[in-house]
This record gives C-alpha cells, sequence and structure tokens, in this order.
C-alpha cells in the first residue's frame, strides 16, 4: 500500500495509542506516537521540520 503521510499521535494511553496507530497504518499512514506534549514537540521538529515557526 501506497503512504498518504504522516502522521503523530499524542496519547499517554497504551492501548488508543496502539488502537488509533494500527488504524493509521491501515489507511496507509507512517505513525510515531508520542506519551507527552514535550515528547510530540520533539517528535513533530524530527518529522515535519518546516512545521514549527
Amino acid at each position: 500500500m501506497r503512504r498518504k503521510g504522516k502522521a503523530l499521535i499524542i496519547e499517554d494511553h497504551p492501548d488508543w495509542q496502539e488502537r488509533l496507530q494500527d488504524h493509521l497504518e491501515e489507511g496507509g499512514f507512517k505513525v510515531k506516537v508520542a506519551n507527552t506534549f514535550e515528547q510530540a514537540i520533539n517528535e513533530k521538529v524530527k518529522i515535519f521540520p518546516n512545521s514549527l515557526r
């Protein structure tokens, strides 16, 4: 399946992380997961480097 894009999940509950990640990956997205806001900002900078201005 061709990748549709990238997704960043910000969720601290492991069950919801897994459900959301599975659903998005099945839809063709490359997924990263962050447990906290701080982790999310760090991941966002890595996968979307031009999005923070």
